[in-house]
């Protein structure tokens, strides 16, 4: 749901209003759609859960992570990255207002707010945060492609070291 509700977003501040309320439909539609069957399939709605409400402190939910190494994981492949990515997409929009003519500066933002305020029970399970971090990894790339191409590489071989976190899976290797 974070990349539409970015592009809308993004096609809102263009002023190109029906554009925005078809990606807005079309992406909310079908998400509420199957809210109301989960709903109606348990007999409550899964928004009313108080543990599904976002956090107000921003990366607050590090304290809830246990042990050392899922904190250094979670710090270094989500947290850090949402933090610098807002930091340099807002002070890149307060240099030069033309950022936003393509939607990749908002996609990381909305990602990198996502990360900031999810939930308690993501933040117990570091593999949760780092599947949600996903979307940050792939807005900040297609960013990236777009402001400074030469840096792609680089900045790609950054992540490399994640294919580890495929060891961390119960039978893996097996």
């Amino acid at each position: 749901m974070v990349f539409p509700i970015a592009l809308a977003a993004w096609l809102l501040l263009s002023r190109r209003w029906r554009d925005a309320l078809i990606i807005a439909a079309a992406s909310l539609v079908p998400f509420l759609s199957w809210a109301l069957v989960v709903g109606s399939l348990l007999g409550t709605s899964p928004f009313a859960t108080p543990l599904a409400k976002p956090l107000l402190i921003p990366f607050a939910g590090m304290a809830y992570l246990e042990g050392i190494e899922g904190r250094a994981m979670v710090g270094l492949w989500a947290v850090l990255p949402a933090g610098l990515a807002a930091i340099a997409v807002f002070a890149l929009f307060v240099r030069r207002k033309d950022i936003l003519q393509s939607p990749d500066a908002l996609l990381v933002l909305a990602n990198s707010a996502l990360i900031a305020v999810l939930p308690v029970p993501t933040w117990v399970d570091p593999l949760a945060v780092l599947r949600l971090s996903t979307g940050l990894i792939l807005a900040l790339l297609l960013w990236l492609a777009q402001i400074r191409p030469t840096w792609l590489p680089f900045a790609a071989g950054l992540w490399v070291p994640s294919l580890l976190l495929a060891f961390m899976i119960p039978g893996f290797l097996l």
